[in-house]
């Protein structure tokens, strides 16, 4: 009998209420930076993907002792005109003649990066492809930039520069404006 009044323990549905609400308040302050916090990882993996690439180019360059390519490619077999605000992969190819073709006979395509996702896109302010030669040597010095759609986009940019020999770094934000500087030393733009 004395079992029949003890007190059960648990919670009120007010109580569970109350938590609940406290837990979505909570969720929906963390939500944006969430969203920031994808972003973020997203364009530095892509810029990441674009360092190997063009990495990858070079010291293939040298292996192989033949000239290889990287470009833009909206088909992922031959070269687009422009980098120009794009967010279509890339290709790695040996390019033996120069021609900027990776559908020539004998020439291999190396790598194939699929399109940017995240409505990101990429620009390159000097040319359409950049070429290694099998000394290691660019033909192209450059800004890569890469941008989202996040508002200002001049303040999420990334950058990979090119120096003249085809060495690459991460851009920086050398003046403290919260801008990434490319090659030139301007801030990149997105616009």
């Amino acid at each position: 009998m004395s079992n029949f009044y003890q007190k059960t323990q648990g919670f009120t549905l007010i109580e569970l209420m109350i938590t609940l609400a406290i837990a979505g308040i909570l969720a929906s302050i963390a939500a944006p930076s969430f969203n920031d916090l994808i972003k973020n990882n997203r364009m530095v993996s892509q810029l990441n993907e674009l360092n190997s690439s063009v990495s990858l180019a070079r010291s293939e360059a040298i292996k192989r002792g033949a000239i290889v390519t990287i470009c833009n490619s909206a088909n992922q077999t031959s070269c687009s005109a422009t980098w120009d605000k794009s967010n279509n992969g890339w290709i790695v190819f040996v390019d033996t003649n120069d021609d900027n073709d990776a559908q020539d006979t004998g020439e291999e395509i190396i790598r194939v990066q699929a399109a940017l996702s995240g409505n990101n896109k990429l620009s390159f302010n000097n040319t359409a492809k950049i070429s290694y030669k099998p000394s290691g040597l660019g033909n192209k010095a450059g800004t890569f930039t890469l941008c989202d759609d996040r508002v200002p986009a001049n303040k999420y940019a990334k950058a990979l520069i090119i120096n003249s020999t085809g060495r690459l770094r991460v851009g920086i934000d050398s003046n403290n404006n919260g801008i990434v500087e490319g090659g030139d030393g301007n801030n990149v733009s997105c616009s």
